[in-house]
């Protein structure tokens, strides 16, 4: 489940009747949203060698503790969850991501990436690793805003202007302008010059989708 909850705000609890066949314990096996932040599971469905001194008897004297002990427990199991498998990409994008959020890209970004949802951040991350792998690239940033705005279109100009027409297919607001701004500076070439445009196209000649009349802009 995707609903970028932060993992300091869920707390894991020993399921009073777990089912042996499932991890966790939800009433519904197939939830699509976390309906709260306590998630009850069964610990002995992987981690029984773990959890088999923790849970004994001995820890019913001091019910809270155990709790606590638990729930630090499962957190930390989860970390390396999520650390087991990972990519080298996925780890430089965690360490991309870390340098976005403490002000490296600029004070003014450092909120930036929680703009995005969950899959758009991870698709923005991933381009800006293969920035630092392959430099600055016209066909990398149209790559990712195909990705992140589906109506999107580049154009490049093939002649010495060295000017980029980027038409989003959206209405401008206050978030999506950060968004852009951000995708911008990261990915256009400094000697490239930017002309935005939002949910209205300029008009193309011979090109009767982009002639309609008050549904275009001039350029």
């Amino acid at each position: 489940m995707k609903e970028d909850i932060s993992e300091e705000y869920i707390t894991f609890l020993l399921a009073d009747n777990p089912n042996p066949y499932l991890e966790t314990a939800f009433e519904n096996v197939n939830p699509c949203q976390l309906s709260e932040i306590q998630i009850n599971i069964n610990p002995f469905y992987r981690f029984g060698n773990i959890f088999q001194a923790l849970l004994d008897r001995a820890m019913s004297t001091v019910p809270d503790t155990g709790k606590f002990m638990f729930d630090v427990l499962v957190h930390f199991l989860a970390q390396l969850d999520l650390l087991d498998g990972m990519s080298r990409l996925e780890y430089y994008a965690c360490f991309l991501r870390r340098d976005v959020e403490e002000g490296c890209y600029g004070k003014n970004h450092t909120d930036i990436l929680q703009l995005f949802p969950f899959d758009q951040r991870r698709y923005v991350l991933e381009h800006m690793v293969r920035l630092y792998q392959n430099g600055p690239s016209v066909y990398l940033l149209r790559s990712l805003l195909c990705l992140l705005y589906p109506l999107s279109m580049l154009y490049l100009d093939t002649t010495d202007h060295q000017e980029i027409l980027v038409y989003i297919g959206n209405k401008q607001t206050a978030i999506l302008a950060q968004q852009v701004d951000f995708l911008l500076e990261l990915f256009v070439p400094i000697n490239y010059t930017v002309h935005l445009f939002w949910d209205m196209h300029f008009g193309i000649i011979s090109v009767d989708e982009t002639m309609q009349i008050d549904e275009i802009m001039i350029y």
